[in-house]
């Protein structure tokens, strides 16, 4: 997602979900948290950037009326730079998964500066620095909503962007990419690594 810049100083908090809308996503728990957080009067925008997919949740697809204005993306956004501009933008991300193996979304996410806010299983613990998990990892849906609103109201700023910043570019390919070339370099044809 390139360099990018900071998120915009003042406005709304933007909350981005960029995971598919299905039902190993869980995106209900999403929903539920972002409608009580509206209903609460509290100040802040969502942008929901990821694909539909084959059998997308029909809770995600209320959101346009539950949300009108708060709503400013509401699908996959066309092309690599539009969706890099908004996660860019963004300052809280949000994981309600049921599923995860490594979890991409958020460490992009991260990478552009956002407080993730995700389940307390799966590869989550070890990507989100100890420091904000906390702050960051839930075990219950109440907890999503509570993790959601303090992050609303104290809006991740500087050393947050960092930490998380600085957690998901263990990822970047400058650093993944010479591990793989060493590893490559390494094979001696036999689809083994040689032994030296």
């Amino acid at each position: 997602l390139g360099g990018g810049a900071e998120a915009p100083a003042g406005g709304s908090p933007l909350i981005l979900w960029n995971h598919r809308w299905e039902f190993d996503k869980a995106p209900e728990g999403f929903v539920r948290t972002v409608t009580t957080l509206a209903e609460e009067g509290h100040d802040f925008r969502v942008a929901v950037a990821g694909e539909r997919g084959d059998n997308p949740s029909a809770t995600m697809l209320e959101l346009p009326e539950r949300l009108g204005e708060r709503l400013v993306q509401f699908g996959a956004v066309p092309g690599r730079g539009g969706y890099a501009r908004l996660v860019w933008e963004a300052d809280i991300s949000i994981s309600s998964t049921r599923h995860e193996f490594f979890g991409i979304s958020t460490v992009e996410a991260m990478w552009c500066g956002c407080l993730p806010i995700a389940p307390r299983r799966y590869n989550y613990p070890a990507l989100v620095p100890e420091a904000l998990q906390e702050r960051c990892l839930y075990e219950r849906e109440a907890e999503l909503l509570a993790l959601t609103r303090e992050a609303i109201l104290a809006r991740p700023g500087g050393a947050d962007r960092d930490a998380v910043r600085a957690s998901a570019g263990r990822f970047g390919w400058e650093v993944v990419g010479p591990r793989w070339e060493a590893a490559l370099a390494g094979l001696d044809g036999s689809g083994t690594f040689a032994t030296k």
